[in-house]
């Protein structure tokens, strides 16, 4: 629906085991059972990334940005990396040494060395990769198991029991050949309230929400008492949402009962209709192409403002593409053409309907290439 939202994750390494299980013990054939756990690996790879998760959901629709989306977990916190190789070595080692026919757990026991008479029966308390890794908890051993099994390093026995096995994916690191980076396991903090709200509120509204929150902590000093007892932030959102320029419409607020109304009411009236939303930024576009329309509104030029943003010109026309699309934004206000070269770009366009008409390039070089990428979206969401 276009609305800021907030999304929590959490798997561990039984996440992985089960879901891989389910794939294989299903009654798909072999082909379908492939398509499986691609998408499957595709998820577990999104789960342990390391960098702007939005650019791995592009890149799996086959889009990309070059701009990091500045939303996600690893934007706002981007996680510590550390260099693993050595760490991975020893892993992989203990698989290898132990016939690659035990799980985890076990396999962790024999890395930090401990007295397990399962172990001693085994004769594992006598290879090379017995107690050689203490310098790891086991929270930390099985952060690096998932991730290497994320990666595709190691596969998991579908059979039931969890073993894990070595891919040919992990020969080049079991030589030296190549080195790994993985994530380092940190004690998330909690969310900062004010940063929380601030992403939930548009480019746009941001001078609004912040007179209507002054305007409610002089009134909560006022009658001495919270701010929260004069509005919830979520009614304040609601506000923003509706703008309601009359008690009617105040009224039908959620959290404006009819004392607050008769008591607050006409004060943040006054205060949303003293912030009159112009036309173009009365919208349900993303805020990234908000920031772009607040700009332009402003009469900044595309160049200035891809240099203020520090994004490329064409995505700056990319935005305006998407308020053009939606009606709040003419057409020509945008492009420097002439009406007849408009519309023979049209034509052009339409001609290549069949061909893949999202696709700008067949029009592009039937143009000699001398009309821009950026310019050919404006005119395309025009039509």
């Amino acid at each position: 629906d276009g609305e800021p939202a907030s999304a929590w994750m959490a798997y561990g390494l039984q996440d992985v085991l089960t879901l891989r299980q389910f794939v294989q013990d299903s009654n798909a054939d072999p082909a379908h059972k492939r398509v499986e756990h691609h998408k499957l690996e595709s998820m577990l790879g999104l789960c342990e990334l390391i960098t702007c998760r939005r650019h791995a959901l592009l890149a799996y629709f086959d889009e990309d940005s070059s701009q990091r989306c500045g939303n996600c977990d690893n934007c706002t916190n981007p996680p510590e990396k550390w260099d693993g190789t050595v760490a991975t070595q020893k892993a992989l080692s203990c698989i290898y040494r132990t016939g690659q026919r035990f799980g985890v757990n076990y396999l962790i026991d024999v890395l930090h060395g401990k007295t397990d008479e399962r172990i001693q029966n085994n004769n594992h308390d006598q290879i090379s990769t017995y107690g050689i890794g203490n310098d790891f908890t086991t929270t930390e051993w099985r952060s690096i198991y998932r991730q290497l099994i994320a990666l595709g390093y190691i596969d998991v026995d579908t059979e039931g029991y969890g073993a894990l096995h070595l891919t040919e994916k992990c020969r080049p690191l079991l030589r030296g050949d190549e080195t790994i980076d993985l994530r380092k396991q940190t004690k998330q903090e909690k969310p900062d309230k004010d940063k929380k709200a601030a992403t939930l509120i548009r480019p746009q509204d941001q001078t609004l929400w912040d007179s209507l929150r002054s305007l409610r902590s002089e009134l909560a000093e006022q009658f001495g008492v919270p701010p929260y007892v004069i509005f919830h932030d979520a009614t304040l959102h609601e506000m923003i949402k509706n703008r309601p320029l009359n008690t009617t419409d105040m009224a039908h607020i959620s959290g404006v009962g009819k004392q607050k109304l008769d008591r607050y009411g006409q004060q943040f009236i006054s205060e949303i209709a003293s912030h009159p939303l112009p036309p173009l930024l009365d919208n349900r576009l993303s805020d990234t192409v908000n920031e772009t329309l607040m700009l332009y509104q402003q009469k900044i030029s595309i160049d200035q403002i891809a240099l203020k943003r520090e994004i490329k010109v064409t995505t700056v026309y990319t935005h305006l593409a998407d308020a053009i699309a939606t009606g709040l934004l003419p057409v020509f206000d945008v492009i420097s053409l002439e009406r007849d070269e408009y519309e023979t770009i049209v034509s052009l366009m339409e001609s290549f309907a069949n061909d893949e008409q999202s696709r700008l390039k067949p029009v592009y070089d039937a143009l000699d290439q001398e009309v821009d990428y950026g310019v050919l979206k404006c005119i395309q969401a025009s039509i």
